[in-house]
């Protein structure tokens, strides 16, 4: 009789253990459930990043005073620059070389021979001297009032004959270089 009330009292003690398991691992998985619904309704505050920052844009030099945009075309490309009554053919000619000789896409070395115009093309392609200002080339005045300053580098790759051939530049066609700089001789 002993035995059989010791088996029953280990029994109920195992069964007492085994519920009050049960009952304390449900209670675990609640608060847990709980906890996991809060955060997900209140996430942590991750702290703000700053917006990031554009790097300023470069400020253009405006114009200087008396100079004028001209476009110089040679080969395939047209540099957009410049220039002042001082400016000679020669300096813009070096100021435009120094430029393409810097591009690696440009093949070769940039060698121009002369300088014409888009309007002088219609005349036979006639090529300015190095030492002519280019503000008082021939035919300038006119064409800076219709907004044409349009100047043209004669190479090997693309000689004055060509540029004639060809007529006046479709802009479209070539690859825009801006070179404004207002420091050049």
């Amino acid at each position: 009789m002993v035995v059989v009330v010791v088996v029953v009292v280990v029994v109920v003690v195992v069964v007492v253990v085994v519920v009050v398991m049960v009952v304390v691992v449900e209670v675990v998985v609640v608060v847990v459930v709980v906890v996991v619904e809060v955060k997900e309704e209140h996430p942590a505050e991750k702290p703000k990043e700053k917006p990031k920052e554009n790097p300023p844009t470069p400020k253009e030099e405006p114009c200087p005073d008396k100079w004028v945009e001209t476009d110089v075309f040679v080969d395939s490309y047209l540099l957009r620059t410049w220039t002042g009554p001082e400016h000679t053919v020669k300096g813009l000619i070096d100021f435009v070389k120094q430029h393409l000789n810097k591009l690696d896409e440009y093949q070769g070395s940039c060698n121009i021979q002369g300088v014409t115009s888009s309007w002088a093309l219609e005349e036979e392609a006639l090529v300015f001297c190095g030492d002519d200002l280019i503000h008082e080339l021939e035919g300038w005045d006119d064409a800076v009032a219709a907004h044409n300053a349009k100047l043209i580098g004669a190479t090997e790759k693309k000689p004055p004959k060509m540029w004639q051939e060809v007529g006046k530049p479709d802009e479209s066609k070539f690859t825009v270089i801006v070179a404004r700089d207002a420091h050049w001789a």
